[in-house]
């Protein structure tokens, strides 16, 4: 009779594995118990390591969340579905989970597994400048973007657009090389990093401007008129004095 008592205690242990559940380091995320809806769950455990530690209980009508210190304050235990909530994600909570639970109405009880995988979010690349220089002709612009993340791609953006522009991209950094002609807008240079997930972004702004075509214009027209304008008042002069002078000499030989 005992031993019946047992196998129907026991009957509904089983273990499967939930799979993979993914988030990134500082967020929020939740772990499946895999529990039947339907179930009035009487005890939920979850746990790490194979030596079953564990991290968040349930019995008897009391949570648990505060077993392990690395997690204290950072989970969440719903007793209704077993699901187990993790805050503030870190890179070391990248392990494999445990979930037990009994049906308080069945006596069924079942265990099942689940792996969480912790990523990090792509950091910001850094742009350096090895070159900037302004010229008459505008400016020379040589940029070194870099990323302390592994497998990125990157991309150049340079607002108000370059004549002439280029780039070339190696494994953790990317150079352009740019000569622009601009009027009085500063040069705006955006440098993005993109893997298969996410993509960051960094901007610079140069303070080379570049010439100011239009006042360039204005200033030689000014100075052409003016030059224009000297010259002939210059030579109404000379005429003036010209002809004052050629009286003059008139009359001196006269009186002779």
């Amino acid at each position: 009779m005992r031993l019946i008592i047992v196998l129907l205690l026991f009957q509904g242990v089983q273990g499967k594995e939930l799979g993979k559940v993914s988030g990134y380091v500082g967020e929020t995320i939740t772990l499946p118990s895999g529990a039947d809806p339907s179930w009035t769950l009487s005890r939920i455990d979850w746990s790490i390591f194979s030596n079953t530690t564990w991290i968040a209980t349930f019995d008897n009508g009391g949570i648990n969340t505060d077993r392990r210190p690395e997690y204290k304050g950072r989970l969440k235990l719903d007793e209704h579905s077993g699901n187990l909530t993790i805050q503030s994600l870190r890179q070391s909570d990248a392990l494999e989970y445990t979930v037990e639970f009994l049906n308080k109405e069945r006596q069924n009880q079942d265990q099942n597994k689940i792996r969480l995988i912790v990523k990090q979010h792509l950091k910001q690349p850094t742009i350096t400048v090895i070159q900037s220089t302004e010229t008459e002709a505008g400016c020379t612009l040589v940029l070194n973007c870099s990323s302390p993340d592994n497998g990125v791609n990157y991309s150049w953006e340079i607002k108000p657009s370059c004549r002439h522009s280029s780039n070339i991209s190696w494994s953790g950094a990317s150079e352009l090389l740019a000569f622009c002609q601009t009027s009085a807008d500063p040069v705006n240079v955006t440098c993005t990093a993109r893997n298969n997930m996410e993509t960051a972004s960094s901007d610079w702004t140069s303070k080379c401007k570049g010439p100011d075509k239009t006042h360039t214009s204005r200033d030689r027209c000014g100075l052409v008129f003016f030059f224009g304008f000297l010259i002939g008042a210059m030579v109404m002069v000379a005429g003036v004095l010209g002809y004052r002078f050629r009286g003059k000499i008139n009359k001196a030989f006269q009186l002779f």
